[in-house]
């Protein structure tokens, strides 16, 4: 057993010393980290967006005024909800103001939601509330900034508006011409023109945008026109302005119930969606620690077979030494670029969310996710066996990196095509196609491993593991006998008729 350590020794320092190593183990987070710095960057850096309306019916400009408020408030709230995820005790606060968690429980697309936000004082109101119950190092709430903002045009524009003279708005809307506002001159992004016959029966009106390609203001225009149209039409339909108001901001909200959740009666949480997520999460990072690995793998037995160095490790030990002290010291690889990028996925989780990095782990407890981890194991353990040992045994076969090219295209199509069908998976984890690619000898273990937390037929799920372990048995006792056939073999492959003469010689043999 000493030769295997030593083999797994300096396969492992072999691998975690690389530069793609190093790189590929700070991938994850620093994408993580990334992705959310730049989210954040864009929120912010995002310009407003100021446009003008001449309304030649004299009759929709307030009604545009009365969307873009709704809309802002609905942002401040959304923004606050966020906020108070991250900065506050909503256990004490549930305690110390219900209303207030109640509010910042409910659903910011609900125009209801944002009545009772605005009627309650809104974000300063709320803030006030909460502030007996924020983290020690809770960030200050900063609403977030307006992006739509209409500005009254001037008298010109509005004359070359409705002149349709092109030349005269080219400048202005190309921001070369700014447009005088209370706060300064500021670049006009669009002008939108609402003729005077506009109405249910010719709800028309033009647009003009020097940009055609960012929608933003262009759809909330039509949203509110629609509106109003809509709040016209049943006011002459003699419909009370009370009841309208009732009939067009009616929603619909939906309280999720499983009935395989043992806590909350079946109610479904946000714990919940965390535990369906995390194996999902796992199995792809796995998936990309598989790639990596593997591929510096290939690579390894590839140069020792080109520069002879297998000739002298095999002088002192077995083929079959050889190739178990290979995997071990892959397996240590994949587990330190999977607890890297698990850890460090996390930690960024908890930066960019404000939360502590406890408070993601009891999010996890919340969720009984940790009882899904031996399994997880299972098929962690199962899917590195099966294609690590593959890229052992085609490394083997190879004589050179162009031949394994040559394999490896093909490989890895047959070995990763079958990804292409995880949203299916995802969307519908105990359907047809997920029962049938989680009996995949090389497959298996990243399927099952999606659909642990969707409470799988638990007969079907057995079989299923069993089938894996067994195909993993049988896939690692087939490429050893590759690698320990081929890891000296010199000659040019066999071709296609010299196999079929081969085959034909085993099948003619007597017993």
């Amino acid at each position: 057993m000493n030769d295997i350590r030593i083999i797994a020794w300096r396969e492992f320092l072999q691998y975690i010393r690389t530069r793609g190593f190093i790189l590929t183990l700070f991938f994850i987070p620093a994408w993580f980290i990334l992705g959310g710095v730049v989210q954040q960057l864009v929120a912010e850096t995002t310009s407003v967006r100021y446009f003008a309306v001449v309304d030649e019916s004299g009759s929709f400009a307030a009604a545009i005024d009365r969307t873009l408020e709704a809309d802002r408030q609905r942002a401040i709230f959304e923004g606050l909800v966020a906020w108070a995820r991250a900065n506050v005790d909503i256990a004490a606060l549930s305690r110390h103001a219900p209303a207030v968690a109640k509010l910042l429980n409910q659903d910011g697309g609900d125009p209801a939601t944002i009545a009772r936000f605005v009627a309650a004082g809104g974000a300063g109101a709320v803030v006030a509330a909460v502030v007996p119950d924020l983290r020690p190092g809770a960030a200050d709430f900063v609403p977030p900034r307006a992006n739509l903002l209409r500005i009254d045009p001037s008298p010109d524009i509005v004359a070359a508006a409705k002149a349709h003279d092109r030349s005269a708005l080219l400048p202005v809307l190309k921001g070369e011409t700014p447009v005088a506002t209370a706060d300064g001159r500021v670049p006009l992004f669009a002008l939108a023109v609402i003729p005077a016959d506009f109405s249910a029966t010719a709800p028309g009106f033009e647009y003009w945008c020097e940009n055609q390609t960012d929608p933003v203001v262009q759809d909330f225009l039509r949203r509110a026109l629609a509106d109003e149209l809509r709040l016209q039409t049943a006011a002459e339909l003699g419909l009370a302005p009370a009841s309208i108001h009732r009939l067009l901001d009616a929603t619909v909200t939906v309280d999720r119930f499983n009935p395989s959740n043992a806590a909350g009666n079946g109610a479904v949480s946000q714990d919940d969606i965390l535990r369906i997520v995390l194996p999902f999460g796992i199995a792809l990072l796995l998936l990309v620690a598989i790639l990596s690995i593997s591929s510096m793998l290939l690579m390894a037995v590839i140069e020792e077979k080109s520069s002879r160095v297998i000739e002298m490790i095999l002088a002192s030990t077995s083929a079959e030494r050889v190739m178990a002290g290979k995997l071990i010291g892959a397996a240590g690889a994949a587990l330190i670029l999977m607890a890297g990028w698990i850890l460090g996925g996390g930690g960024a989780a908890s930066l960019l969310t404000h939360s502590s990095p406890g408070g993601i782990v009891a999010a996890l407890v919340r969720a009984h996710a940790f009882g899904d981890m031996p399994a997880v194991a299972i098929c962690f353990v199962c899917g590195l066996a099966i294609h690590t040992t593959i890229f052992l045994g085609v490394g083997a076969m190879a004589r050179s990196f162009q031949e394994a090219q040559s394999y490896l295209g093909p490989l890895l199509f047959i070995l990763f095509a079958p990804i292409g069908f995880v949203t299916v998976v995802f969307n519908e984890p105990n359907g047809a196609l997920a029962t049938l690619l989680s009996f995949s000898p090389l497959h298996a273990p990243f399927f099952l491993m999606m659909r642990l937390p969707n409470s799988p037929p638990p007969i079907g799920t057995a079989l299923a593991f069993l089938w894996m372990i067994v195909c993993t048995v049988a896939i690692v006792r087939l490429m050893i006998w590759g690698f320990v056939s081929n890891i000296l073999r010199s000659e040019p492959s066999p071709g296609w008729r010299m196999l079929g003469h081969r085959l034909a010689r085993i099948w003619r043999r007597p017993a």
